[in-house]
C-alpha cells in the first residue's frame, strides 16, 4: 500500500481506537477533539523528523527508527531473542562490575522500549519513519490525555483552555512527538502522577501496579527523573496523607534531601550523589555541540554548586536569549525561555484571585517542584541550548500550565 494512503489510514484507525477507548472514561473527547489531538501532533512529528534529517544528520529519532527496523528483522527471523533481550544476565557478565552491568542493561532497555514496539509497527509500515511517526503519536498520546483528565481536576470550568496548553501549545509538545525517549517519558510521569494521586486517596493494587510500572519505566528511560521524583512525591504524600502544612513539608522534605545529597560524600568519596552530577556534567563537556553558554566545571562540593547555581539556573530559566540564539534549535529555545518569563510576569500582575492558592494545591505545587528541580538540575549539567530545551520539555508542562490557567485572560484582553 502506498505511504500516501497508508498514513491516512492510520490515522483514522487510531483516531477511531482512541475515541472509542475515550467514550467509557468520565472526562469524553468528541470526534474532533481526538482528530485535533492524534493530528497535531502528527504533523509536528514530521516536522521533527524532517528537521533532524536535514539540518542534524538524523539524530537520536532516527537512530531509533533505524533500530526499529532492524528489531523488526530479529523479530522475523529469531523471535526467541527478540523477546530474550529482555533478560539482565548478558549484560551483566560482559561487565566487571554489578553498577557497570546495570548502567549498559538500562542503556540496553531504554533501546528497546522505543525500538520494540515500533517493530511491530513496521510489519505495517514497511519501515516508513512517517508512517511510524503515526504508530508512535498513537502510543505516546496516552500521556497528553492522562496530564489534561489530571488539569482538568483542579480546572474542571477551564476545559477549553486546558485542552489548549496540553494538546496544542506547541513549545513543550513539539519534544514529544519525534521517535524518541521524551514522548515516553511524558507518558510514565503522567500515568504515576495520576496513580499515585489516587493511592493518596486509597490503596488499590491496580493503582500501585501502575505506580511501578510507571516508576520502572522513568527509571530505564531517563534514571535521574526518578532520583528528582521520589522527594517530591514523599513531600506531597506527607501534605495529604500526613496533613502537614506545605511549607512545613517542603522545608523538611528538601532540607532533609540536601544534607543527604551532600551528605553522601562523607559516605564514599567516588560514588555520592554530588559526583553522579559532576560525572554526568562532564560527560556533557566532552561532547561537540555548535554552541555552548557559559557553564563553570562543578566538583562535589556545597561551595562549588552555590557558585555555579546562577549559571545553571539562568542557563536552563532564561537562556538563550533571542540576541544569542544560532540555528533552528536555539532559535526555539530562545522563544521558549522567553515565553516562560512572560507568563511569569503575567501571572504576577494578572493572576486569577479566585483560583485556590499552589501551597494549598498539591496537585500543583508538587509537580511544580518536580518541574523546578528538573531545570535545575539541567542547568548545573548541560552548557549546549539545543540539548537544554529538549531535556528540560518534560517540566516545561509542569512550570508552563499552571501559570497559563492562573492568569485572568479576561483583564488583558481588555487591555
Amino acid at each position: 500500500m502506498s505511504n500516501f494512503i497508508l498514513i491516512p489510514v492510520l490515522f483514522f484507525v487510531f483516531c477511531w481506537l482512541l475515541y472509542w477507548a475515550n467514550k467509557r472514561q468520565t472526562v469524553r473527547f468528541s470526534w474532533n477533539e481526538i482528530a485535533l489531538i492524534l493530528g497535531i501532533r502528527v504533523v509536528l512529528g514530521f516536522l521533527y523528523g524532517y528537521i533532524f534529517a536535514k539540518y542534524f544528520n538524523g539524530d537520536d529519532t532516527w537512530y531509533f527508527h533505524q533500530g526499529s527496523i532492524e528489531e523488526q528483522q530479529k523479530l522475523i527471523s529469531n523471535p526467541l531473542q527478540f523477546f530474550a533481550d529482555f533478560n539482565p544476565l548478558p549484560a551483566f557478565e560482559r561487565n566487571p562490575t554489578f553498577a557497570s552491568g546495570w548502567y549498559y542493561y538500562l542503556s540496553d532497555l531504554e533501546f528497546w522500549v522505543i525500538t520494540k514496539p515500533m517493530a511491530l509497527f513496521n510489519l505495517i509500515t514497511r519501515g516508513d519513519y512517517y508512517a511510524n511517526v503515526v504508530c508512535f503519536n498513537f502510543l505516546v498520546c496516552w500521556g497528553s490525555i492522562w496530564l489534561f483528565r489530571f488539569l482538568l481536576k483542579t480546572y474542571e470550568t477551564k476545559r477549553k483552555l486546558v485542552f489548549f496548553c496540553v494538546f496544542i501549545l506547541p513549545v513543550p509538545l513539539f519534544w514529544m512527538t519525534g521517535i524518541r525517549a521524551e514522548g515516553w517519558l511524558l507518558f510514565f510521569l503522567a500515568g504515576g502522577l495520576i496513580s499515585f494521586e489516587k493511592i493518596l486517596s486509597g490503596l488499590s493494587l491496580k493503582n500501585i501496579v501502575w505506580l511501578v510500572i510507571s516508576l520502572t519505566g522513568i527509571m530505564i528511560l531517563r534514571s535521574v527523573l526518578l532520583l528528582l521524583l521520589i522527594p517530591v512525591l514523599i513531600a506531597w504524600w506527607l501534605q495529604v496523607r500526613q496533613r502537614w502544612p506545605a511549607v512545613r513539608t517542603i522545608f523538611l522534605v528538601f532540607g532533609v534531601g540536601l544534607v543527604l545529597f551532600f551528605g553522601s560524600t562523607l559516605i564514599d568519596d567516588q560514588n555520592n550523589l554530588p559526583t553522579i552530577v559532576v560525572k554526568r556534567q562532564q560527560a556533557f563537556f566532552s561532547l561537540h555541540g555548535q554552541t555552548r553558554i557559559a557553564l563553570d566545571s562543578l566538583s562535589p562540593t556545597v561551595g562549588s554548586f552555590i557558585r555555579v547555581f546562577p549559571q545553571a539556573a539562568g542557563n536552563s530559566f532564561i537562556r538563550p536569549f533571542v540576541w544569542e540564539a544560532r540555528g533552528v534549535l536555539q532559535i526555539f529555545a530562545s522563544f521558549s525561555t522567553l515565553f516562560l518569563v512572560v507568563l511569569l510576569i503575567l501571572w504576577f500582575l494578572k493572576r486569577d484571585r479566585l483560583s485556590q492558592p499552589w501551597l494549598l494545591n498539591s496537585r500543583l505545587l508538587y509537580p511544580f517542584i518536580f518541574g523546578v528541580l528538573l531545570y535545575l538540575f539541567i542547568g548545573y549539567t548541560i552548557p549546549f541550548p539545543g540539548a537544554i530545551i529538549r531535556y528540560k520539555s518534560i517540566g516545561e508542562w509542569f512550570l508552563i500550565c499552571p501559570l497559563i490557567l492562573e492568569i485572568r485572560w479576561s483583564s488583558i484582553y481588555r487591555l
